[in-house]
Order: C-alpha cells, then structure tokens, then sequence
C-alpha cells in the first residue's frame, strides 16, 4: 500500500533475514518488522508495505495543432507539485534557472504571456493556452512555464517546457486571411472554441490526450454549413472590376485549399501565387476558377463502344452517341470478341438558375505540389458577363477557410519527425481520390491491374460505371447508395501506420459506410476531417502486398463528399514502396455485391438446380374401352395394373378404387396365377376419341401417360344400318 499523503525521505531497508523487511523513516529507528508467517499450507504468503520516494519537479509537455484554433495545455498534468499546485509564469527557455525549486519565482517568468514566434502563450487557469498566429508555422515553438508547488513541506518554484508542434496539415479559419474592400462576414461565428489537446507519443497522457488523427476535431463535428458557423462574402459586378476586393494570406508549405460555398449566384475567381512574403514579382503560379454550382444532369442517349482486340492483345475502342438503345442491348456489358459492341448511359449537364442547391466549405482550388517554400496568395475575385451564368449582372465569392499542408517540410526529423511517427502520423502520403476515378472502358482496355478508383453506382443496379458530375472538381460526391472501390497495393503492409479518409456532407448530415462488416459513420460536418480506417483493411497472407477489397459508400439520404485518402508510416518509404490504389478484377467482382450487401440488399439466390422428376413404370399398366358402343349409351374403361399402384388418372379425372383379381398366366407346368388390380371409369359415350391414362404409385408418383381409344357407333338410321348394329353383338 502506497500512502500517497506521506511526507519526508523514506528508505527500504532489506533485513538480516530473507523473510523479513524493513521499512525505516530517514533518521529515525525501524518502526515496522515483516516476518513470512507459514499457514500449515503448501504456500508461503508475504505482505511487505513499503513507501515510495518521489522527487518534485515539472515535466516537459508537448502538443501536435492541426487546426488554427488555440489549444489549452494541460501542464500541471504530469507535474509533481501537490494539489494546488499553481501556474504562475511564462517565459523563453533561456529563462529557467539552472536550479529547480526555487525560493523566488526566476527573471523572466513575472508574466502570464509570451509572444513566440508563431503564436502567443497565456496562462488559463491551471492550463496554458497557445493561439496560433499565422500560416507561417514551419517549425516548433518551445517556451517555458514556471509552477508554484503546494505541498507541506514546500512551496517553491519550478520549471519546465511546452512544445507546440504543427501537424502535418493545418486548417485555418478566414481570420487568418487578410481582407480588402467590400467584403462582408455571413453566418453566426462561433466564439471561444479550442482545438483538442493532442499530446504526441511519450507526453501522452490517457486522460487528457484526445489522439486524434491529424486532422480530426471534435470542434467541427457540428458545422454543417460554413466552417466554425461563419464566412466572408463579397459581391461583384462589372462596376467592382475597376478596383476589384482581394484576400490575400501568406503560408510556409507544399500547398493549400482554398475553402469556399459554390452555388447558382457564385462566380469566378483569379488566384495568383507569388514566391516570398508579398505579391512584389510576377505571380508563380495562376487560377481562374468557376465557383458556380447549379447544374442538373440529364439522360441523354447512350455511349456506344466498338472493340477490337489489336495484334498486341490489348483491347481498343471507339466511342458513339445512340438515341436509343436496341433492342436486346444490355448496358455495361463485357466484350469477349473483337467486334463486340457495349453500351452505357450518357448525361448533359444544364445550368439550373432557380434552384438553391448551395454545398458548403468545398476546396474550390487544391494548389498542391509546390517546393516546400514561403508562398503568398491573392484571391481576387473579378465579374465577368461570360461567366454570369444565371443572368444577375453579379455574382458572389465566399471565403470560409484555408488548408496548409506540410508547413514543417515534407519530411521533417528531429522532434517533429519524433512526433508524427508516435502518433502514427509519419510520412503522410496523400492521394488525391478525384483524379484516380478509373472509367470503365479504361478497366477493359488494360485488362489488367490498374492504378486508380473506381465508381459503382447502386442507384438503380449496383454496378461499376464511370463517374460523372459537373461541378466543384476536387471531390468526388456520392448520392446515396453510391460508392467508390479499390485495393491498394505496397511492397510492405507492416510499414503502414494508419489509413485514413477525409470525408464531408456539404449539405447536411451524411452516413459513410466502410465494407460491409464496418460501422456505419454519421458524418454531419461540412468541414473536411479524416477518419481512420486502418481497422477495415486486412492484407493477404501472400507477398503481393494487396489489401482486401475496400468500398466506401453512402447510405445516407444527403451527399457524401470524400476528398482523399492519407496513408502513414512507421518508417520513411521511398517513392517505389509508396501504397498505390488499384483496381483489379476482384474490385471489379466484388464491389457490387458489397454494396448491394451494404444497402441492405442481399445477391439475388442462384436458382436452385430442378430435381430430376421421379418416374414411376408399373409392372403391368394396360387400359382399354369396351366395345360396340352405340352413341348416348354406357362405355367402361377396365384398367389392369400390378399391385404397385395406388390410384389412376383418366384425362385429369382420378380413381382410387379398384378390385383385385387373379388370373393363370402361362401353359402347362409353367404356368401360375398371378394377381392384379382392376380400375374401372365409367361414362355416358357422344363420340370417338383418346383418353390420357396414367398410373399413381403410394408415394405420389406418377407414370408416363399411355392413350385408350374409345370407339362410338352412332344410332342406325335405316334398317340396314340396324342390321350392322344387330350383327355386331354377335
């Protein structure tokens, strides 16, 4: 038992006997004796108390940000102080003394503030909170902290570190853009809220960490339309062009997004990047984008495919518009030989000015893949009566948030290398899910492992078919019961840290599911997070370093937007030992019925093979009519069967009551008596014709039919003819 209360220096002290401990307050006499006492059983049981020596100090903190929010720190958390224990100062590094516990609180520390360089430290409470203050955090911010101990015995000062480090990705809200002319902010902004504490690796601590992936916050789940509840808007027309509004930031990265609203009254945008810290030079690099969303797609025909197959084996095809499909054309069908013709559907897309059909926080630019450099944007937006598309002499420009990906480098090391690794974050490989969708035709032609996504639509038959949506690009957008598909492939699956999605509803809540056996995903927030998937991707026993196949759907009533997926590493990879994403032809197989599984929708059951019919073969089975009958007088039917039927049938009609008869069969020594049933069918004869007569054994079963021609004389109508009549009984 740990007393956690005790004061002074205790030391345990091992007795002269192996069974016996002492434990001996520092300066003082043994104050307890602990001898094994033997219960007269086969056991021997030992209860030692002892006390445990602690040392009072702080302990280094640190933090990972993905998000431009402040974060508040937990410093005290993991600090030997006593409770109540008190944060009291804040400082550099170079202020902490050389000797901890302190009589007086050390030069440097007598303010609750400290301006660092990405952002400013101030004391919250027991916590330090850290506001980031720009995009230009390309490195980690250490500073120090002084805490007062409150124990019995000691109230002095000590010192320790909080590192912020930032993730590999950061989301910024509008606030860290700088804004000129007439812009506007539209929404509810949402005050006072912090990102989550994410404490990296060994500064873990399991009741305060959230162990996040970067780029997950509980404080966007709730965010439905513009980030954190608000945005800035401005309008344009050909009057503005003259002294157009502009918003301009600065960040240190490979990339950003440039998050917007896009609906039928937004409109174009120039986008010019400029190397430093100001717009002074001629731009990088240029963007026009067309923001407007509101389109509405169409049937329009069919796509016809012609395939031949070349003399190098692979398939090659031409591509025609029909009206209508013909008759006993199937859609998305296979070719088998060269000359085969397949067919799918095709769309247009119409701009639909009346309906509102805004998506909210979409990237309307992903200006990705630059050299990891300081880098400043201009956005602009500028009117244009080409690209007014509904007519109004005006359009608007939203400006929600900003993405900045790798602002610490694209492979850092040291402590921030240190961190991504722990937290199973190293090495961020991010694959952009818009520009692998793989068309159908694309599948045939290669004929093989393909590197890529691919659409399968179960809207009205899940099947895999190509993707289309005009529009926002950056995305791909899934209506309900609609998925994507794909393997991916890597040299060595161990190496993987974590796989992760980054998935949004830009108009309202959505449900994403993963496989069939996964859980159901509420994804109510428009703001773009990841969600580990890590847990439904297995890989094969083989070295093919294949996955399962992976369908990620939407069975959710609102649109589901899903933007990348972001795979990690424990180890640094190299170019060749990348994960890809395939398609191959169990994707192919596979896909459909995992959605149609997923949508709550089992495969169709293969018709069961018929069972052979059960014959049945009498013995003896023979039917036949009386004779001479006259027209409107009796005729009788006699049937003669073995003792293995139960029952006949005469055209339909069944007879189950019968006689049994024995007769001599055979001559002389030879012969014997052998017995029969007899059925018997009477009726009323009109005229000639054939009776169906078959035989029924006691299970049920039925003989093959055999014909009994039933012969009818019609009534004499002269005396000759009743002569023939008359003779005929004789």
């Amino acid at each position: 038992q740990i007393n956690s209360n005790s004061t002074g220096g205790w030391t345990i002290t091992k007795g002269t006997e192996t069974a016996t401990t002492y434990v001996t307050e520092y300066g003082g006499d043994p104050t307890t004796e602990l001898s094994t006492e033997n219960s007269g059983y086969d056991y021997t049981h030992t209860v030692v108390w002892f006390a445990v020596k602690y040392q009072i100090s702080c302990v280094p903190d640190a933090v990972v940000i993905d998000f431009g929010l402040p974060v508040d720190i937990s410093v005290l958390a993991n600090d030997i102080l006593g409770e109540g224990a008190a944060v009291v100062g804040l400082a550099a590094v170079g202020s902490i003394p050389a000797t901890q516990g302190t009589e007086a609180l050390a030069a440097g520390f007598s303010t609750g503030v400290y301006n660092g360089t990405y952002g400013t430290a101030t004391i919250n409470g027991t916590k330090v909170r850290y506001t980031p203050k720009d995009m230009q955090m390309n490195g980690a911010e250490k500073f120090a902290y002084a805490a007062k101990a409150n124990l019995e015995n000691d109230q002095k000062y000590y010192y320790s570190t909080v590192t912020v480090i930032p993730a590999a990705n950061i989301y910024y809200e509008d606030s860290f853009v700088t804004f000129d002319g007439a812009w506007e902010p539209v929404g509810q902004a949402k005050d006072g809220i912090t990102q989550q504490e994410d404490r990296p690796g060994k500064f873990s601590l399991s009741a305060y960490d959230a162990n996040n992936v970067y780029g997950f916050d509980s404080a966007y789940t709730a965010c439905t339309e513009y980030s954190l509840g608000s945005a800035q808007k401005v309008t344009v027309n050909s009057a503005t062009n003259a002294n157009p509004p502009t918003a301009t930031f600065t960040f240190k990265g490979t990339g950003f997004d440039l998050i917007s609203l896009t609906s039928n009254t937004t409109g174009t945008i120039l986008v010019d990047v400029y190397n430093g810290n100001a717009a002074i030079v001629e731009a990088a690099h240029k963007w026009i984008v067309d923001t407007y969303y509101g389109y509405t797609r169409t049937d329009a025909g069919y796509n016809k495919y012609t395939w031949t197959k070349g003399e190098d084996g692979k398939w090659h095809v031409t591509k025609d518009k029909v009206d209508t499909l013909p008759d006993g054309a199937v859609l998305d069908g296979t070719p088998v030989n060269s000359g085969d013709v397949t067919y799918s559907r095709n769309y247009t897309w119409a701009v639909t000015k009346d309906t509102n059909n805004a998506l909210y926080q979409i990237p309307v630019i992903r200006g990705q893949g630059l050299e990891y450099d300081t880098y400043t944007v201009v956005i602009t937006p500028m009117f244009s009566s080409v690209l007014d598309h509904a007519g109004n002499d005006s359009y608007d420009f939203y400006l929600d948030a900003v993405r900045i990906y790798d602002p610490a480098g694209k492979d850092p090391s040291g402590e921030i290398g240190d961190a991504y690794a722990a937290d199973g974050e190293g090495w961020p490989e991010i694959i952009e899910l818009r520009n692998l969708l793989i068309e159908k035709k694309s599948l045939t032609e290669a004929d093989s492992n393909a590197n890529g996504i691919v659409f399968v639509d179960g809207k009205a038959a899940a099947e895999v078919t190509d993707y289309t949506n005009f529009g926002p690009n950056n995305e791909v957008y899934l209506a309900k019961d609609q998925a994507i598909a794909f393997k991916l492939s890597v040299a060595d699956p161990s190496n993987i840290a974590s796989i992760q999605l980054a998935a949004k509803s830009p108009n309202g809540g959505a449900t994403a599911k993963v496989n069939a056996d996964g859980t159901a995903t509420s994804i109510a927030a428009a703001t773009e997070m990841y969600y580990t998937i890590t847990h439904r991707v297995t890989w094969g026993s083989g070295t093919d370093g294949q996955s399962n196949t992976i369908v990620v759907a939407n069975i959710g009533n609102n649109i589901l937007s899903l933007t990348n997926i972001k795979i990690t590493y424990k180890q640094q990879p190299t170019a060749s030992t990348q994960a890809v994403a395939i398609v191959d032809n169990e994707v192919v197989e596979q896909a459909p019925a995992m959605l149609l599984s997923m949508m709550g929708i089992k495969d169709p059951e293969p018709e069961p093979e018929p069972e052979p019919e059960k014959t049945f073969e009498p013995d003896r089975f023979e039917a036949s009519w009386s004779r001479n009958v006259m027209q409107g007088r009796k005729a009788t039917l006699t049937v003669k069967t073995s003792e293995d039927v139960e029952a006949i049938t005469v055209d339909g009609q069944t007879i189950r009551s019968y006689r049994t008869r024995s007769e001599r069969v055979g001559f002389g020594r030879r012969a014997k008596r052998i017995t029969y049933r007899e059925f018997t069918y009477s009726m009323v004869a009109q005229e000639s014709a054939d009776f169906s007569v078959t035989a029924i054994n006691a299970e049920g079963t039925e003989s093959e039919a055999i014909t009994a021609r039933l012969t009818v004389k019609t009534r004499p109508n002269s005396m000759r003819d009743m002569w023939d009549w008359f003779k005929g009984w004789f």
